[in-house]
């Protein structure tokens, strides 16, 4: 998505410089030898990578020709106490804990404005993640810290923007201000 918004950028400022050389040149007088230089492509060479203006364009096409969304809809957590991890991220996240007689799984429905959902599948043996699972996002890296710490929560790492902290078996996510 963000690839695509900066080619979409540097095209909308390529046209603009384009047509900016077009109408400099009809503004330009032509004096006695000497000739005026105009750049025949603006940004002619992004990154190394793009060298016209025809190439963005191609690229930009290219990057829509694909079935799948740049989007995560669910995110997946392997429990071993689903009805457990339920009261746990509850407290984390802030939501309501739900009425389920489920101890398979549940799923944590937290609508579109939030991006993904978070299922907590049950299984037999956990393997912990050694790295975040998923980041949430916080405005104040301290007061998080201080919640997670009246929580009991286990803190892996803290630094000025990020807190990678674990769930009740073992895996790792990281609340961060980035």
């Amino acid at each position: 998505m963000l690839i695509r918004t900066v080619i979409r950028g540097v095209i909308y400022l390529a046209e603009n410089a384009r047509k900016q050389n077009e109408q400099n040149q009809l503004d330009l007088k032509v004096s006695e030898g000497c000739k005026p230089q105009v750049v025949p492509n603006a940004f002619k060479v992004i990154n190394g990578n793009i060298k016209t203006f025809k190439e963005a364009s191609e690229m930009v096409e290219q990057i829509n020709e694909t079935p799948i969304k740049p989007i995560v809809p669910a995110v997946f957590v392997y429990v071993t106490d689903v009805k457990k991890s339920i009261d746990w991220y509850c407290k984390v996240l802030g939501l309501p804990t739900p009425d389920t007689d489920r101890t398979d799984i549940h799923i944590f429905g937290l609508g579109e404005s939030q991006c993904s959902n978070i299922f907590l599948r049950r299984v037999d043996k956990v393997e912990p993640t050694t790295q975040p699972l998923f980041s949430l996002d916080t405005q104040n890296i301290e007061e998080t810290y201080q919640f997670l710490h009246k929580l009991n929560i286990v803190i892996e790492h803290k630094d000025d923007e990020v807190i990678c902290f674990k769930d009740p078996d073992g895996n790792v996510l990281m609340a961060c201000s980035i």
